[in-house]
C-alpha cells in the first residue's frame, strides 16, 4: 500500500519545540509533517517525520540525502 515507509529526524515532548525543529528544516527545503505519540510511560511526545514512501529503498535513498545536509534519521515503516 502506498506511504508504507518514512523517515523520523528528531523526536520533542513539546510541540512547541517540534514545530520549530520542522520549520527549521522547511526553511532548508523540506516538508516535514508531525505526529503525537503517546508513549506509556513517557506521555506524549512529537515526532518530526518527512515523506511518505511505497518502498524502503526509496526511503533509504532520502535518509542519505538527509545525512548529506547533516540530518540524522531513522527509516521507519509507517503506522
Amino acid at each position: 500500500k502506498p506511504g508504507e515507509f518514512t523517515i523520523q529526524v528528531s523526536s520533542y515532548q513539546t510541540r512547541e519545540e517540534a514545530k520549530a525543529y520542522s520549520a527549521s528544516l522547511e526553511r532548508k527545503g523540506f516538508r516535514p509533517f508531525v505526529v503525537a505519540a503517546t508513549l506509556n510511560d513517557k506521555g506524549t511526545w512529537y515526532r518530526v517525520r518527512l515523506g511518505r514512501f511505497q518502498n524502503e529503498d526509496d526511503a533509504i535513498e532520502a535518509k542519505l540525502l538527509l545525512a548529506q545536509a547533516d540530518i540524522p534519521a531513522w527509516v521507519l515503516r509507517t503506522e
